[in-house]
């Protein structure tokens, strides 16, 4: 849970001084003290980084922030066997998930409960599943 607020954090932060950096572009332009010929290019160029990483990192975050808050959180299972491990990533079938750097490695030949973040795909915490018990059939 500590990486999901961290790079939740970090997420901002980036956007912030993305956002401020356009504006002060842009009063640079409007005062028109451009110094280099291509620099009245550079808010355009700032603006299209701006949204993409809104959309694609920022926007994510966020809403998996109010699910948090909601308690809405998702749950998944699976075996480490049928995992594909890809750095800090995890495909199993068609979902990938983030796993935090810091998590414990996951053991061969263990089932896992997974739960995360539906938007972003961070894993927020991560436990071995119980085999659940199976009931006696004596009289």
């Amino acid at each position: 849970m500590t990486y999901f607020y961290l790079t939740l954090a970090l997420t901002l932060i980036v956007t912030i001084c993305l956002f401020s950096l356009l504006l002060r572009r842009l009063k640079i332009n409007w005062a028109k003290q451009n110094r280099r010929r291509f620099s009245f290019i550079l808010p355009s160029l700032l603006t299209l980084i701006l949204l993409a990483f809104t959309i694609f990192e920022c926007k994510p975050r966020l809403l998996d922030a109010l699910d948090i808050l909601q308690n809405n959180i998702y749950t998944y299972s699976a075996n480490s066997q049928d995992m594909e491990f890809v750095g800090t990533r995890i495909k199993h079938g068609d979902k990938l998930l983030i796993r935090s750097p810091w998590a414990p490695a996951l053991k061969p030949d263990t089932i896992y409960r997974l739960r995360y973040a539906k938007y972003s795909g961070l894993i927020l915490e991560q436990d071995v599943q119980m085999p659940e018990e199976i009931p006696s059939t004596t009289p």
